[in-house]
């Protein structure tokens, strides 16, 4: 299946040292990734944190400063660019290493980000649903 992302905003900072990350949908640990200096710390839809790279932030969103003397800790908002991406709804509770090397865990109904033929990534289904739209079913 293929799947289009919405256009929405979220917040975001750099991070200023290296640190790790812990991605908590609905309390249960999903993912821990380190965050180099530079990397990007998002907040989703549903709080839950993770990390991605410069790069990745440059293709896929665009950037909104906030201007505000109490950022004290350079918050900026991003805004997502409609990418798309290949996905596939997940058939039962799996771990898996995702692309940054840590083990992930996906619950059945969460959806898989493939990428170059291999899973890369999951997205909590709910959170999945408020920020990608189905496009086609590739099968």
């Amino acid at each position: 299946m293929r799947a289009i992302k919405k256009k929405i905003t979220l917040l975001a900072r750099k991070a200023e040292r290296q640190e790790e990350v812990i991605t908590l949908i609905d309390g249960n640990d999903e993912t821990r990734n380190t965050a180099k200096v530079g990397d990007i710390i998002v907040t989703g839809t549903k709080e839950e944190k993770y990390v991605m790279s410069q790069k990745t932030l440059d293709e896929k969103y665009n950037i909104e400063p906030i201007n505000h003397k109490r950022n004290e800790y350079n918050f900026f908002n991003i805004h997502s660019k409609q990418v798309e991406v290949n996905c596939e709804e997940n058939k039962d509770d799996i771990t898996f290493i995702a692309s940054w090397g840590e083990e992930m865990k996906a619950k059945k109904g969460d959806y898989l980000i493939i990428e170059d033929g291999e899973i890369s990534y999951c997205i909590d289904r709910e959170v999945f649903f408020n920020t990608y739209e189905l496009i086609d079913d590739m099968i």
